[in-house]
């Protein structure tokens, strides 16, 4: 029997009193297709050390728009299963716009035949981000954690799970309540064998400012 999991984080508001503050946008395109890619994660980077300082998801047509951005000099960086990292260097003093960022896929060579492939990891539906499970290859007896930090902007950053660079409050498998509060110790007590689907949507109906991540069963 395969399980929905749901993470459960808190998205706090940030406050910018008396600072400059500015946004970015973007539409990221297969280099080769020039067709749009929905579901590619995109992250904001301190350009010093690459801490994360914000990220999201581009939308179905491959959009995403980063506002509240402080001045300063960023890494962007964008990644997609199947294609090579993207990164571009940006500095924050006005509103970006930095039109088609464009993704080139991975090619796997097998003798003298070069297979490219690219297995579908969710997709985009309004407020919700579905993902595949099984698009995600894990170890045999490998932990729900071991699954969860592959998912794109999900992260173990200081001992702490985050998603899109906010903490993970609480579990839910299907739909219900798992180990309480105590993110680590549900994860790491599911099999990620048993998941079949994860979902991250918007919970603002139920509490403003929150979201959920969410895996369920066959």
């Amino acid at each position: 029997m395969k399980f929905y999991l749901t993470l459960l984080f808190f998205i706090g508001a940030s406050f910018c009193a008396f600072a400059q503050i500015y946004s970015v946008k973007g539409k990221i395109i297969d280099a080769d297709s020039e067709q749009s890619i929905p579901n590619a994660t995109i992250l904001l980077l301190t350009f010093s050390d690459s801490t994360q300082v914000d990220g999201m998801i581009s939308d179905l047509d491959g959009n995403f728009d980063i506002e509240e951005i402080k001045e300063g000099e960023y890494l962007l960086k964008v990644q997609y299963l199947g294609y090579q990292d993207l990164f571009r260097t940006i500095q924050a003093s006005k509103d970006l716009e930095l039109g088609n960022l464009l993704l080139r896929e991975t090619a796997t060579e097998l003798g003298e035949v070069t297979v490219t492939a690219r297995r579908s990891t969710g997709k985009q539906k309004s407020d919700t981000t579905l993902y595949n499970a099984d698009a995600f290859k894990t170890m045999k007896d490998a932990s729900a954690q071991s699954l969860v930090e592959k998912l794109p902007g999900v992260a173990m950053i200081d001992g702490a799970l985050q998603a899109q660079g906010e903490s993970i409050a609480q579990i839910l498998v299907d739909g219900k309540p798992f180990f309480g509060g105590d993110v680590q110790t549900a994860l790491q007590n599911l099999p990620a064998e048993v998941i079949q689907g994860i979902e991250i949507f918007d919970q603002k109906v139920k509490r403003p400012n929150s979201a959920v991540l969410m895996m369920g069963n066959a």
